[in-house]
C-alpha cells in the first residue's frame, strides 16, 4: 500500500495512479469524486445525492416530489442544504420557491420534499425548474456529475390554448377533424387569446399602456392641426376683419405669426417619428408575442412522442411558425391598438361636428350600427372562406 508521511507524497501518488489504471478496471473512489479522502472513526463520509436527474408532476397534483438519497455507512446523522432555482419555470407563477436544510437521522437513507406547484386556467407547455444541493454537514455530495448535486423538475401543463373553456369544442373539432365548431365560439376564442397575451406574455401588460397613450398623440397633433388651420385662415391671413391684428401670436406681424404658426406645425412631427420608432424597437410587442408563441409551440412538439410526430408533417410546424402565428398576432392582439387609434381619432371628429351641430349625431350613430351588422353577418362566411383558402395554400407548398 502507498505511504502518505512526508516526504512520500510523490511516490504515493505514482502508485496510486498505477493501481487506478490496472487491467481489472479498478478505479478509487477518490479519482471519481464520489468519495472524499477525509475519513472520520467510522470510516468514509456518506454521500448524498437526488436519485434521478429528472422528476416529473403535473399541474393538477399541486406539489412535486423530490427524492434525495444516502449511501454509504449510514451511522449517525448528517444533513444537507436544498434550494429551488427557476428555469422557463419561474417562481411565484409556476412554482413556489423552497429552500430548507434536510437531516437524515441514524440508519436513514431516503428523503423526500415537496415543491408546491401552482395550477393556474392557463396554458403553458411542459416548465421546468431546478433544484441543488449545498451545505453538506457530516457527508459529502458527489462532483463527478452535475446531476449528483442537482436535478431538474418539469411540470406537465393540462390546460388547452386559450383557455379551457374550449377543451369541449376542441375536442369535437379534433373528432370531426373540421374547425366548423371552433366558428361558432370565434369572437370568445379571440377575446380569451388577447387576454392570454395580455397577463401571459412578459411585458406585454405594461407596454399595452404606454402604447396605448402614445398613439393618441397622433390624435393630439391631429386636433392641433385643426386649430391652427382654423387660426391661419380666421386670424392670420384675415386681413378684412378688425381686430385680428391684436389676436396674432407676435402682435400687429402677420409674417412673424405666419412663422411660429409653421413651427407649431412641423415640430410635433419629430416627437411623433420618436413615437413611432419606440413602437417598433423597445416597446415592440409584436416581437415578444410571436417569440413566446414560437417558444410554446417548439416546446410542445419536442415533448410528444414518435406516433404523436408522425401524425403532424414537418412543413406544418414550419408554416405555423413562419405564416400563422405573425397573422394571428397581427389580427388578433395588435389590431387593438389601431382601433384604439381609430375610435380617439373618431372621438375628435364627433367633437367637431356636435359643436358645430348637434343634429350629426344622427348619422354617427346609424353608420356604426350598420357596419357592425354587416360584420356580423359576414363573420362566420368570411372566416369560412379564409380557412378553406389556408388549407388550398397548404395543399400546395405540401
Amino acid at each position: 500500500m502507498p505511504t502518505r508521511g512526508t516526504g512520500g507524497g510523490q511516490r504515493g501518488t505514482e502508485m496510486r495512479h498505477h493501481e487506478s489504471t490496472r487491467n481489472d478496471g479498478y478505479v478509487p473512489l477518490e479519482e471519481i469524486g464520489v468519495v472524499d479522502e477525509q475519513r472520520t472513526h467510522d470510516g468514509p463520509l456518506d454521500l448524498i445525492q437526488f436519485s434521478t436527474p429528472i422528476f416529473y408532476c403535473t399541474e393538477e397534483s399541486g406539489c412535486a416530489q423530490v427524492d434525495i438519497m444516502r449511501f454509504g455507512h449510514c451511522k449517525g446523522s448528517c444533513s444537507v442544504y436544498y434550494k429551488t432555482e427557476s428555469f422557463s419555470a419561474v417562481a411565484g407563477r409556476k412554482y413556489m420557491h423552497t429552500e430548507g436544510e434536510l437531516h437524515f437521522g441514524e440508519g436513514e437513507v431516503f428523503k423526500t420534499i415537496e415543491i408546491g406547484v401552482i395550477n393556474d386556467e392557463s396554458f403553458d407547455t411542459t416548465l421546468e425548474f431546478g433544484c441543488r444541493l449545498s451545505d453538506p454537514k457530516g457527508c459529502i455530495l458527489g462532483e463527478q456529475y452535475t446531476s449528483q448535486s442537482s436535478c431538474r423538475i418539469q411540470i406537465i401543463d393540462d390546460d388547452v390554448f386559450p383557455a379551457n373553456k374550449f377543451r369541449e369544442e376542441m375536442d369535437e373539432s379534433i373528432a370531426a377533424q373540421t374547425e366548423e365548431v371552433l366558428h361558432h365560439v370565434g369572437i370568445s376564442i379571440l377575446y380569451e387569446l388577447m387576454k392570454f397575451i395580455f397577463l401571459r406574455v412578459p411585458s406585454v401588460w405594461w407596454k399595452s399602456f404606454v402604447v396605448a397613450v402614445l398613439d393618441q398623440m397622433h390624435n393630439v397633433y391631429y386636433m392641433m392641426q385643426f386649430f391652427l388651420r382654423v387660426y391661419l385662415v380666421d386670424v392670420v391671413l384675415n386681413v378684412h376683419t378688425p381686430g385680428t391684428m391684436q389676436k396674432l401670436f407676435v402682435p400687429h406681424d402677420r409674417w412673424k405669426t405666419a412663422v411660429w404658426v409653421g413651427a407649431f406645425w412641423v415640430a410635433p412631427t419629430v416627437l411623433l417619428v420618436a413615437i413611432d420608432r419606440l413602437k417598433v424597437g423597445h416597446l415592440d410587442m409584436g416581437r415578444d408575442i410571436r417569440r413566446h408563441l414560437r417558444v410554446n409551440l417548439v416546446r410542445k412538439y419536442l415533448n410528444y412522442n414518435d406516433a404523436s410526430r408522425n401524425d403532424i408533417l414537418f412543413h406544418e410546424v414550419v408554416q405555423a411558425m413562419a405564416v400563422d402565428i405573425p397573422e394571428t398576432v397581427e389580427n388578433s392582439y395588435l389590431v387593438l391598438f389601431d382601433m384604439l387609434r381609430d375610435l380617439g381619432k373618431i372621438s375628435c371628429v364627433t367633437y367637431l361636428l356636435l359643436n358645430e351641430d348637434v343634429r350629426s349625431a344622427v348619422p354617427l350613430v346609424i353608420y356604426p350600427t350598420v357596419m357592425l351588422c354587416v360584420a356580423g353577418c359576414r363573420q362566420s362566411a368570411f372566416v369560412k372562406l379564409a380557412m378553406e383558402s389556408a388549407a388550398r395554400e397548404m395543399d400546395t407548398q405540401g
